[in-house]
């Protein structure tokens, strides 16, 4: 039973994950300070993040990108090219 704890503490945090990122957002925007020591961690961070995402997809998410590998192009190019048709500066 002492196993429990731990993964209820896992599930709190996860079930209040978008509390904790407006909250680091308010700090960061108010207070940046706080935030300029972490930067030299950043990429480790997104390493991180990438790598638990990683761990929790499944094979059956990637059978989409399979059967339409057309779809997935198209939605990555957009996502290159239209911010930078958007932002032009008149």
């Amino acid at each position: 039973m002492t196993n429990m704890k731990p993964v209820k503490i896992f599930d709190w945090f996860t079930r209040l994950l978008p509390l904790w990122v407006v909250l680091c957002g308010i700090i960061a925007y108010f207070w940046p300070f706080v935030f300029i020591p972490l930067k030299s961690y950043l990429e480790l961070a997104f390493a991180l993040t990438m790598l638990g995402i990683g761990l929790v997809i499944n094979q059956n998410e990637f059978i989409p990108v399979f059967r339409k590998p057309h779809f997935f192009g198209l939605k990555f190019e957009a996502r290159a090219k239209l911010p930078a048709g958007i932002n032009t500066k008149q």
